[in-house]
């Protein structure tokens, strides 16, 4: 265990401490934040701030879970035996999940001019690998459907998310076309930590956001000054809680240091490429800025997925035709839609 602290800050954690459980209704008690003090081996102690990434998504696991029709098609896909139509007839069940793969199934995102009618036929075409991933990825979302904060635009959240992930799948076409669908749900996961921090710390989020506001930078530079972590750690940490593979929590946590990764580096190196690109996208001009993406990231990340960034113009385009019907499938509802 290693925690730093001055007396004085231990003493204005415990008086804070008391001042929000005093609030109503209490989001903490001094219990909560006493024993994390006492016994999480990577605590951070900050003036009055006392948690890690492990912490915070222990205090969500109830509430951001993935639906049990994912594990239940996991299972399915893992078992031998398994075919198309047992596949088809477990999705037929749940009908949200139904309309969402059938939306994918039939829209520009795989490029398919005769309409696939059935959930058999959608599932012959997406085939099974790629079945478990855009299952994950149409299922994300709703788990984080409840989220009501003033501090994050839910519509404007899932918007980047969606740019990011289908421009990592672009991206995947050229250097490793067999993970298309792995690259696209790491891009779609690849800021879920900020909104396990908005929810759990809404105060730090808040003024880590103001920073940012008054001062600029990167988001995560001053997460990790205020914090001594950032949301890619805690976004990686939940990934992990849900028992998914290293090629899925990997690129979250370093999304943005991508030569961190050991495990999964082209796939680290796809999100990476693909936030800048979402952070720079135009979707009325449906361009991306190369000098824009190029200060945005690491260059380094290029040669490791053995492209450069003249891909870029053909990136943009395919994200502006697509980005439009996969955020209807993944985020229903939005304003943005109507």
């Amino acid at each position: 265990m290693r925690v730093v602290a001055t007396e004085s800050a231990v003493a204005h954690c415990i008086g804070d401490a008391a001042a929000i459980f005093a609030m109503s209704p209490p989001r903490y008690s001094i219990y909560t934040i006493i024993i994390a003090y006492q016994c999480d081996d990577q605590v951070v102690v900050k003036g009055a701030k006392m948690t890690n990434p492990r912490e915070l998504v222990k205090n969500v696991a109830n509430i951001f879970s993935l639906p049990d029709i994912y594990f239940r098609i996991s299972q399915l896909i893992d078992d031998p035996a398994c075919t198309s139509a047992k596949l088809a007839e477990v999705i037929a069940y749940d009908p949200g999940l139904t309309v969402r793969v059938l939306k994918l199934a039939n829209g520009v995102y795989y490029g398919r001019s005769q309409r696939v009618e059935t959930v058999a036929q959608a599932v012959t075409l997406i085939g099974t690998r790629d079945l478990r991933h855009l299952v994950l990825a149409t299922s994300t979302a709703q788990a984080f459907r409840n989220i009501t904060s003033a501090i994050i635009d839910m519509d404007a959240f899932w918007q980047h998310s969606v740019c990011c992930a289908l421009a990592a799948r672009v991206l995947a076409t050229h250097c490793q076309p067999q993970h298309r669908e792995r690259s696209f749900v790491a891009g779609l996961l690849h800021d879920v930590g900020q909104l396990v921090m908005v929810h759990q710390i809404p105060d730090v989020a808040w003024k880590i956001l103001g920073r940012l506001a008054e001062t600029g930078g990167e988001r995560y530079l001053l997460e990790q000054e205020e914090l001594g972590f950032t949301h890619a750690d805690v976004g990686a940490e939940l990934l992990k809680s849900w028992e998914l593979p290293a090629s899925l929590w990997e690129p979250v946590e370093c999304h943005h240091t991508p030569l961190e990764a050991k495990l999964f580096p082209v796939d680290t190196a796809l999100v990476h490429i693909g936030n800048a690109v979402a952070n720079t996208m135009n979707l009325e001009t449906r361009t991306s800025d190369p000098a824009d993406v190029a200060y945005r990231m690491d260059a380094r990340a290029w040669p490791i997925c053995g492209q450069n960034e003249t891909v870029l113009e053909e990136v943009a385009l395919e994200v502006h035709a697509q980005w439009f019907g996969v955020f209807e499938v993944i985020w229903p509802g939005s304003s943005l839609i109507y």
